[in-house]
């Protein structure tokens, strides 16, 4: 039950120091009770207070004069602290105070742009990273002296395409770097960076979703592998650039991986003993080539399999019936678990299928991860909350799909883990949660 604000009233002169901390940081606490901690003797319950964004400004103003910093620093993170008290606070003698302002977010405008002239390289670091922070206030951030804030400014969306273009030709690498990745950068600036001498910046180049198909093909031939890479991860590289890169033996598992990757080439890449797992993971897969992997792989490929969203229901249905296979020999009792498993956790699994693998016997993992999938229906999650394992009962009781009377069933369970699970429920009605009273919401 909640904690009445006269309560909490009554309570705000308890010894225990951390009963009046708790006191202090209660939504329900009411002014007059926010007013008598904020002069406690102890300063950990002040900057609970001080916290607190229910805390009136004339309290929060008082505790902005605290002598412990971070009593100071909690009033400058409150959203309700008033601008009048957060002026004070951007001249404070601390420097975290001050940078704590900063990222207010009721600071004006006209505080940052004091604050972006601070003496203190991280207040002014923090003004370049802050996105209330406006273009003009950047533009004059960029001419900064510590390369560090320049690569802040570099990096902050609302930096304009003509501080842009300067930081561009910053003295210091990894600001240009900064610049290369913001994806708010111009074209014409990229191409000029992808020609630059600081690989880093060619790569940061290959990785921005901006950049021209021509850039990235010239960038595809560069000599440095980690380039490459980037440009191979990318799930928008142009499929005529992935072919190019296809011919490097050491790109094959990201290519292998892209969901971007040509059909011919992770049909080609299927039949590769290094890297056919991650083809049949890949969402791209044609499903010849998954069914051909499903029939043909061992149980480590079966699961891939069974873990690609793309995997059609007909194959899933089959996997899930999977048994293992030692050589030539096929033991009728030992099931391939891992296949099942992961047939079971696959979204795209339906009901029919789950409520098969919910009898499975030898593994209680399968019908754990049934007990959880969003296609499990009602009647097989009425079936799995007897299960004799309690973490299956568990993912029943928190199952949002579970129906009222299996969670007034799940409510007597013996096992504590199945009622908390049980009280983070959406589903659970208050009607319900009046039958075991050692139930708590808030657990």
């Amino acid at each position: 039950r909640s904690i009445t604000p006269e309560l909490l009233d009554e309570i705000s002169n308890n010894e225990d120091l951390y009963v009046r901390k708790r006191v202090a940081i209660n939504k329900n606490t009411l002014p007059k009770t926010l007013s008598k901690l904020s002069q406690d003797r102890e300063w950990e319950v002040r900057r609970e207070v001080a916290f607190n964004i229910n805390t009136p400004a004339n309290i929060l103003e008082k505790l902005s004069n605290d002598k412990y910093n971070a009593i100071r620093e909690y009033v400058a993170s409150n959203p309700s602290t008033p601008s009048i008290v957060l002026e004070k606070l951007a001249e404070d003698e601390d420097d975290e105070v001050r940078r704590i302002v900063v990222h207010n977010e009721q600071t004006p405008i006209d505080l940052l742009n004091q604050l972006s002239q601070d003496e203190n390289n991280t207040v002014r670091f923090n003004v370049a990273f802050d996105e209330k922070t406006t273009p003009e206030i950047l533009m004059n951030l960029a001419k900064d002296k510590k390369w560090l804030v320049r690569e802040e400014v570099a990096s902050n969306p609302h930096t304009t395409p003509e501080t842009l273009e300067k930081l561009s030709e910053d003295e210091e690498w990894k600001v240009r770097q900064k610049v290369a990745k913001n994806s708010k950068t111009p074209v014409d600036i990229l191409e000029k960076l992808s020609q630059d001498k600081q690989p880093e910046v060619k790569q940061a180049v290959a990785s921005n979703p901006s950049t021209l198909t021509e850039a990235l093909e010239r960038l595809a031939d560069e000599k440095y592998e980690f380039i490459k890479q980037t440009i191979a991860y990318r799930a928008s590289t142009p499929k005529d650039i992935l072919r190019k890169l296809f011919k490097e033996k050491r790109l094959k598992e990201i290519i292998a991986s892209n969901p971007n990757t040509p059909t011919e080439i992770l049909k080609e890449l299927s039949q590769d003993e290094d890297v056919k797992h991650l083809v049949a993971t890949n969402p791209s897969t044609p499903v010849d080539v998954l069914r051909k992997l499903a029939d043909n792989g061992g149980y480590d490929l079966k699961t891939s399999v069974a873990n690609n969203p793309s995997t059609p229901i007909d194959i899933l249905e089959k996997l899930s019936q999977e048994k293992r296979v030692y050589g030539k020999f096929r033991l009728a009792n030992d099931n391939d678990e891992w296949a099942k498993q992961a047939v079971a956790r696959n979204p795209s699994t339906p009901a029919h299928v789950l409520d098969k693998l919910a009898d499975e016997k030898e593994d209680s993992s399968v019908r754990y991860y049934v007990s959880y999938n969003p296609n499990t229906d009602v009647k097989t999650l009425e079936k799995l909350s007897n299960d004799d394992y309690w973490e299956v009962r568990a993912q029943v009781a928190k199952n949002p799909k579970t129906p009222a009377k299996v969670l007034t069933k799940l409510a007597e369970d013996e096992e504590k883990v199945v009622k908390r699970e049980l009280a983070k429920n959406p589903s659970f009605g208050k009607a319900t949660y009046g039958q075991d009273k050692t139930i708590s919401p808030t657990m």
